[in-house]
């Protein structure tokens, strides 16, 4: 997973079965961390928004092994992670946030989402000066801004 896309690396690929508002991916960016915001080349919709709701460590480390390891043994980690993200959706035509018709494909890589992106999709203010800052979005340097 390391080819690019507009200078960016995937840090994930879609796997298994996927919904229009939810799908997992095998994450390959070790630095990728929950309410992060990634996006999909969505290929009937374009770029589609999506958030990490939760990561999971994989293991192929039996209780067995596990033991052998207490007692003194080497036995080498193993993991992988994954993750379950939900989908937020992308940018219509009229400017309002849609979820894709179709699932995200699996094999599709996932890109960490720029902060104008994730502010564009999400039809959100990107100046202070259009109202009064509530807050920052999780995990992110975007400013929440209410009218």
């Amino acid at each position: 997973m390391t080819e690019e896309k507009d200078g960016e690396h995937p840090v994930a690929m879609v796997y298994g079965n996927a919904t229009v508002s939810e799908l997992n991916a095998a994450i390959s960016d070790k630095e990728l961390k929950q309410g992060e915001y990634v996006y999909a080349e969505h290929p009937a919709v374009g770029k589609v928004l999506a958030q990490l709701q939760e990561i999971e460590i994989k293991s192929n480390l039996s209780f067995e092994r596990a033991r052998q390891a207490l007692e003194g043994e080497k036995v080498p980690p193993r993991w992988r992670r994954s993750g379950r993200f939900r989908v937020l959706g992308y940018k219509g035509p009229r400017g309002d946030l849609l979820l894709p018709p179709l699932p995200v494909p699996p094999g599709t890589k996932l890109y960490r989402a720029p902060p104008e992106m994730v502010q564009r999709i999400l039809n959100m203010k990107s100046s202070r000066e259009e109202g009064a800052l509530i807050g920052r979005l999780e995990g992110t340097e975007i400013d929440v801004i209410l009218d």
